[in-house]
């Protein structure tokens, strides 16, 4: 009832019984779209690959092409599709600034620059956002 009445749902992935159970109650019960996944950081890669695969559907082999250790955050922007936020160093604005886009309809750019910055709104394309150190990339399941 919380999920289903709940405009957006920021969950913290980790290997605990509990989370997992919320983490495929949001997938089974249409919650996924408005739901932002952060990785817990402390978690170690080997069990962040099996939490990927096992309650997310993603391969070993779409894995094995990516830094696991490097995913910040993920959303399903659609059933076939995951976005993966990456972050080479996890910081509080890279979070809270992942937390804020998430739901934006832009898209997330990659850059390497330090500064948080959404460039400005221009005639064309939609503005593109820029997170410390990160990047996302679209993952189809």
């Amino acid at each position: 009832m919380l999920a289903r009445d709940a405009d957006r749902i920021v969950l913290c992935v980790d290997a605990s019984d509990g989370v997992r159970w919320e983490i495929a109650h949001v997938l089974r019960s249409g919650h996924a779209s408005k739901t932002l996944f952060f990785l817990n950081p402390s978690i170690d890669v080997q069990t962040r690959t099996r939490l990927l695969m096992e309650d997310f559907g993603v391969s070993a082999a779409d894995l094995a092409s990516v830094n696991v250790d490097r995913i910040l955050a993920l959303r399903a922007t659609s059933p076939e599709q995951l976005r993966f936020m990456f972050c080479t160093k996890p910081e509080r604005d890279a979070y809270l600034v992942a937390a804020r886009l998430a739901f934006e309809d832009t898209v997330v750019h990659a850059t390497l620059n330090m500064n948080l910055a959404v460039d400005e709104p221009q005639a064309g394309p939609a503005p593109r956002a820029r997170l410390p150190n990160c990047r996302a990339h679209d993952y189809r399941v």
